[in-house]
């Protein structure tokens, strides 16, 4: 056995003050597992049955949504990945978004256009499969893989048909931003799960609760295909079509209208606040960080940043993308405050966040449930003796019926910075 800090002729050793001073300075709680009996409720499993480790970061980005939820942050979210696909759009990211606690986000034009096939086909034809399948196999099936579900080729063009006679409706030929176009997709979506007797997906949520719904990259999907093969049949090969399609996107409106929804969620929303959920990476997640940079650095508009980040990712940190950075490397940026409270799990979310979503969701339950039992419905009386409960039982914000009251709001903080703007546009060497 080693003598390491044992001292004979010493005694006790006395350890300096200032040792002590930072000692409790850079200690954290004690880091004390609680044994399991099976009786626990899932919020005490989360909170005290994490003790070290990766576990102990799955418990604080669980800390820290519970706070950004119950402080009734306005709360900005990016999803990368089939989620539609894969159905936990409906698991968990719909009913956030029906309980306020999903504001806004960005996704992938994929994610838009999986999310159709259900509606299309009036019901679910998205199966498990091998993830270890023989690919050629499934090839000569005609069935499509996406990592271990799958579904008939057949459904695509199904899908092709449906999303081409969509985009020649009158709603869709103007410029619009990505939101807009979400938002009228929609709408074609909703009536169509409604004949069908479909569930709502993902656009057909967003669209009842008036979320925002950004597309970072709005050519990178087949919804876009099916545009390109429109406009190409038009434009290039002279072919008439029942209406003449003028669709466009239009990126810069639809940056500043993310920069909109930011500064006006810090002067008009919940607790003015922002905080923002990552799960996974890629364009979205970048996209979600940028209206920071480009409020004060682009626009020069005084503003607070994100003050809350969480993130899910398989990246390593160290392969330098924007995918696997951490929360913190935002703030050098100046993307998130330098107060901001953060982490990052590396994880795959779609292993954990049914878990955490259900931990939530629960906690809102008991405060339903309260209100209705011990308080008569007071919901004031029970926010005063609970103040967490009024974030947890808030009102979906529904950013997207004040876009153009937002767009006017950020117009006037523009104009009062115009200088500093034309100042920003030459160029002296």
């Amino acid at each position: 056995m080693g003598t390491r800090g044992y001292y004979p002729d010493q005694g006790a050793r006395e350890i300096d003050e200032e040792v002590l001073r930072m000692q409790t300075e850079l200690f954290g709680d004690v880091a004390r597992g609680k044994p399991l009996t099976g009786r626990e409720d899932i919020t005490h499993v989360l909170a005290q049955g994490h003790p070290a480790f990766g576990g102990q970061l799955l418990r604080k980005a669980y800390q820290l949504m519970r706070t950004a939820i119950g402080e009734d942050y306005t709360l900005f979210v990016s999803v990368a990945g089939p989620i539609t696909a894969s159905d936990y759009s409906r698991v968990w990211f719909n009913p956030f978004m029906e309980k306020g606690y999903i504001s806004a986000f960005s996704a992938s034009d994929a994610i838009s256009y999986h999310d159709i096939h259900d509606p299309v086909e009036g019901k679910r034809r998205i199966h498990e499969v091998d993830i270890n399948a023989d690919d050629v196999k499934l090839r000569d099936a005609q069935i499509i893989r996406i990592t271990n579900i799958g579904f008939p080729e057949e459904i695509l063009f199904n899908t092709d048909r449906f999303v081409s006679w969509v985009l020649q409706q009158p709603e869709f030929q103007k410029r619009m931003t990505t939101t807009e176009f979400r938002n009228t997709l929609g709408t074609y979506v909703l009536a169509l799960e409604r004949e069908k007797e479909v569930s709502p997906g993902l656009l057909s949520t967003a669209f009842q609760y008036d979320v925002p719904g950004f597309c970072a990259s709005p050519a990178d999907g087949s919804v876009f295909l099916n545009l390109m093969k429109l406009k190409m049949m038009q434009d290039r090969l002279g072919e008439g079509l029942d209406r003449k399609v003028e669709t466009e996107i239009d990126l810069e409106k639809d940056v500043y209208e993310f920069c909109a929804y930011h500064l006006w969620c810090q002067h008009h929303e919940g607790n003015n606040k922002i905080g923002y959920f990552v799960f996974g990476g890629g364009a979205v997640k970048n996209y979600l960080l940028q209206p920071e940079p480009a409020l004060e650095q682009i626009l020069f508009v005084p503003t607070d940043k994100y003050n809350i980040g969480v993130q899910f990712t398989t990246a390593p940190v160290t392969d330098g993308s924007l995918s696997s950075c951490f929360p913190s490397e935002a703030i050098s940026w100046g993307k998130l405050s330098k107060e901001a409270m953060t982490v990052s799990v590396p994880v795959d979310y779609t292993m954990v966040m049914s878990t955490l979503a259900y931990a939530i969701l629960r906690e809102r339950c008991l405060y339903e449930d309260a209100l209705n039992s011990n308080y008569n419905g007071d919901r004031e009386k029970l926010f005063s003796a609970v103040p967490q409960a009024k974030g947890f039982l808030r009102e979906p914000r529904r950013l997207y019926t004040k876009r153009e009251q937002a767009m006017e709001f950020l117009d006037e903080q523009l104009r009062k910075n115009i200088v500093k703007i034309r100042g920003s546009l030459d160029f002296s060497g």
